[in-house]
């Protein structure tokens, strides 16, 4: 046992942090190893219960005494034990009173406890995070460049080829959840430096869009018709990962063959948003406040696909770290909406080049009859 606090005591008589072996027979061990109230009334009572410690009262002062456990979901979490220098003055305090004070003291210090515990897991979490991701990015690195260029060392043997390419989109799968991981373990220990700059969003998706479509070959991801450009203040690099994870999310949890639309609008309060759009199976408006939590699957997907649950809430906090927002929301002819909110940076338009629309080497880029852009994978 432990003291942690003493009050009233002549100075330096007893020391706070004191360690008290279990086995010492004095009233707050007794009353901690019996999980009963133990109480003394005079100096008779010291002499015959605690022989030990039949000098306290001429060294403390203190002749009755009552020792309160103090327990917790069936517990002891301490003891409460309050001396005074007459029984007299002990009579003059209720004893059901006393006792609802150790119930509020233990109440109090279960709370310290967990919170201690909790604290304890996070930390934990955050440097395993940190360590398993810090650890893996090479490996994965390695594995997803040996991939790609084995896929096209064996573009002639198909059965091969199908097998490198297997390779290389689980290895491209795990290297977005280990990029996913660091900057979990950076934001929690507020090691994360986000630029302030402005960001091109139309190049920027353009970019992005392309890249996802040769992720996605089953699906057609077009960029709906919007006018003017779309610069917000932000951190591009953050930006894109953030319009990767819910690009990639929709085309995931959506049929093959669907549409995934992302549109780009200004918004009051000098905001600009931009809207994924998928036809999968949509969001229980129950849960749209778990989808950005830690680890959460949605139970209607979960099975359907492959996830860690770590991008939607890597996701909002990087946007809130930007100054933005981030919703999700059911979409009333069946699917998903989901959609960030960016502060519209002030630049003329004139500024910006036509020469930054950069399509990958993978994917072509293209003007649909309606305006929009649209990304097909592989040969047309």
């Amino acid at each position: 046992f432990r003291l942690i606090h003493v009050r009233g005591y002549p100075a330096g008589l007893i020391a706070t942090e004191q360690v008290l072996a279990p086995t010492v027979n004095l009233p707050v061990t007794r009353a901690a190893n019996d999980r009963a109230i133990v109480e003394i009334t005079g100096e008779d009572g010291w002499r015959t219960a605690f022989p030990a410690a039949s000098n306290v009262p001429a060294i403390t002062g203190v002749r009755a005494i009552m020792a309160i456990p103090m327990m917790a979901g069936g517990e002891i979490r301490g003891v409460l034990s309050i001396g005074w220098r007459t029984a007299a003055d002990r009579a003059r305090i209720d004893r059901d009173l006393l006792a609802i004070a150790a119930d509020q003291g233990a109440q109090a210090l279960e709370r310290a406890i967990l919170h201690a515990h909790d604290e304890d897991a996070r930390r934990f979490q955050e440097a395993f995070i940190g360590v398993v991701s810090h650890e893996l990015r090479t490996p994965i690195t390695t594995i997803l460049a040996g991939s790609r260029l084995l896929h096209r060392r064996l573009a002639n043997d198909p059965a091969s080829a199908e097998l490198s390419e297997d390779i290389e989109v689980e290895a491209d799968r795990l290297a977005r959840i280990v990029d996913d991981l660091l900057v979990l373990s950076r934001l929690e220990r507020r090691h994360l430096t986000i630029g302030d700059e402005p960001v091109h969003l139309d190049h920027l998706l353009t970019r992005v869009v392309g890249s996802e479509a040769a992720r996605w070959p089953d699906h057609r991801i077009e960029v709906l018709p919007s006018t003017g450009s779309h610069v917000v203040l932000g951190d591009e690099t953050y930006v894109e990962q953030v319009l990767r994870n819910l690009i990639s999310n929709a085309a995931k949890y959506s049929p093959a063959g669907t549409v995934v639309q992302v549109a780009i609008t200004d918004a009051p309060a000098d905001e600009v948003h931009v809207r994924v759009l998928d036809r999968g199976p949509g969001v229980a408006p129950a849960e749209v406040d778990h989808l950005f939590s830690l680890f959460y699957r949605s139970p209607a997907t979960a099975a359907s696909a492959a996830g860690a649950g770590i991008g939607l809430f890597v996701s909002r906090r990087l946007v809130d770290e930007m100054g933005g927002r981030m919703w999700a929301r059911p979409r009333d002819e069946g699917g998903s909406e989901f959609g960030l909110a960016l502060c519209r940076y002030p630049i003329d338009d004139s500024e910006i080049g036509a020469d930054e629309d950069l399509p990958t080497a993978q994917s072509e880029i293209e003007r649909s009859p309606s305006g929009s852009v649209v990304a097909r994978s592989g040969p047309q």
